[in-house]
């Protein structure tokens, strides 16, 4: 009896040895399903190289996946914290502007020009288009992927960014109205020299005045610096991707109702010096037809007159003999007639 038990224990030993390999290839293929992390790592995305492109139209056709990264784009007026420097739609905008051509002046006018309300209230009606801003440079920052940047497949890992703060070059009150633009290039050579403070570069106030040709982002939310008085906790600004910029002088900055002014100025001293010609060539006219007309008045007298002066002036003219005779014999003949004739 005691050998039966014996033989049972061997026989399951013998079973047991040959399920276990079987048995632990099966917990170690569920564990690799089961696991967090895959057997094998999934191939890193990356987008194909982007050309440049020829015209603005043909730099703004995104592909289906740039929709869809530019679509999930939440604004500060959703109050989503996303930080910008990982944000995935920053890369794919940067990586269309590093792309784009330089406009022509024609096509830098032709750009949309959206009002800085206008595009703080409707941001998604903006994003990803070509707009048109006239700004004025305080700071620019170089930003580095890996150090103070987020890296990402849609950019290159050694390629800078520089990010520039602004105030609206236009705007009736431009410290209440903040922009960021974030550059695929150096704007030094643009800006010219800055101070050098803290890594950053500062323009002295009012800032460097450019026209930018930009992609519109999205709106940031950011706290002030310095709460001042009447000031809000959280400040709304437009953020732009620039793939153009140009400094503008500064006798193109004044404001529109200064150049109406200077307009009607210029009108104004143009039609006094018009009536001041007029006026003169009038009287030099005037003067002229009295030069040429002058009145004989001396030759004008009556002619009469000039009869009787004449005649009374003039020496006796010779009478016929004969009829000096008839009169003296008539005077002789009739003398009370020859008294009152003379009288």
């Amino acid at each position: 009896m005691s050998a039966i038990p014996a033989s049972r224990e061997r026989l399951n030993s013998r079973i047991a040895s040959a399920f276990c390999p079987a048995v632990a290839v099966v917990f170690s293929v569920a564990f690799c399903v089961l696991a967090d992390e895959p057997v094998t790592q999934p191939a890193v995305f990356r987008p194909r190289p982007l050309p440049p492109a020829k015209t603005i139209d043909e730099g703004l056709k995104y592909t289906d996946v740039e929709k869809i990264i530019l679509g999930a784009v939440r604004d500060a007026t959703d109050k989503t914290p996303v930080h910008q420097h990982k944000d995935k739609a920053l890369f794919v905008l940067l990586r269309r502007a590093a792309a784009m051509p330089k406009p022509t002046a024609d096509q830098l006018d032709a750009l949309d020009r959206p009002s800085y309300q206008n595009i703080l209230a409707r941001p998604a009606r903006y994003r990803g288009e070509a707009v048109r801003y006239i700004v004025r440079v305080c700071r620019s920052r170089r930003l580095s992927p890996g150090r103070n940047l987020a890296r990402s497949a849609w950019w290159p890992k050694d390629a800078d960014v520089w990010e520039v703060d602004c105030i609206d070059g236009e705007g009736k009150y431009p410290g209440d109205r903040p922009l960021r633009i974030y550059c695929p290039f150096d704007p030094a050579a643009i800006l010219g020299k800055g101070t050098q403070k803290d890594g950053d570069v500062i323009y002295d106030l009012p800032g460097k005045r450019v026209e930018l040709a930009a992609i519109f982002f999205k709106v940031f939310a950011a706290r002030p610096e310095r709460q001042a008085q009447g000031m809000p906790d959280e400040l709304l600004y437009p953020c732009l991707v620039a793939w153009h910029m140009k400094q503008t002088s500064q006798a193109g900055s004044a404001r529109p109702g200064i150049i109406q002014l200077t307009v009607i100025i210029v009108i104004l001293v143009l039609m006094v010096a018009a009536f001041v010609f007029v006026k003169r060539r009038s009287s030099r006219a005037r003067a002229a037809t009295q030069r040429r007309y002058r009145p004989l008045r001396k030759e004008t007298m009556d002619e009469s007159e000039h009869i009787r002066e004449k005649t009374d002036h003039d020496e006796p003219v010779d009478v016929d003999p004969a009829l000096k005779a008839a009169a003296e014999e008539y005077r002789q003949e009739h003398p009370n007639n020859a008294k009152d004739g003379h009288n």
